[in-house]
């Protein structure tokens, strides 16, 4: 189980930001306000990755009721803000500022 959540992190991970990089997305969001704003947003963007990736994994709350889309949404959430926190951990503790 905690290799799947491992790889589940991961593959979030990357598909969040080979999502941002690729050029279709970057053209998209120059046509919508709402799309520029969520591929711009990495815990926005992250729980719909996330989510769908909770779909493929078959990964859900095992303590509550199982509700068949909103358990992975709810899984997907969760998911996606632990990753964003540990992001800006990483970035707060190892990025370099520059001072102009």
């Amino acid at each position: 189980m905690i290799d799947e959540l491992v790889i589940y992190f991961a593959v979030g991970k990357v598909s969040i930001y080979l999502i941002q990089k690729f050029p279709l997305t970057q053209k998209l969001s120059e046509k919508s306000e709402l799309l520029e704003k969520l591929f711009n947003c990495n815990l926005c963007l992250g729980v719909w990755v996330y989510w769908f990736l909770a779909f493929l994994f078959g990964l859900h709350w095992q303590a509550f009721i199982y509700v068949p889309v909103l358990s992975e949404l709810l899984f997907g959430a969760c998911a996606s803000f632990v990753m964003w926190l540990i992001s800006l951990g990483w970035n707060s503790q190892f990025q370099t500022i520059v001072i102009e």
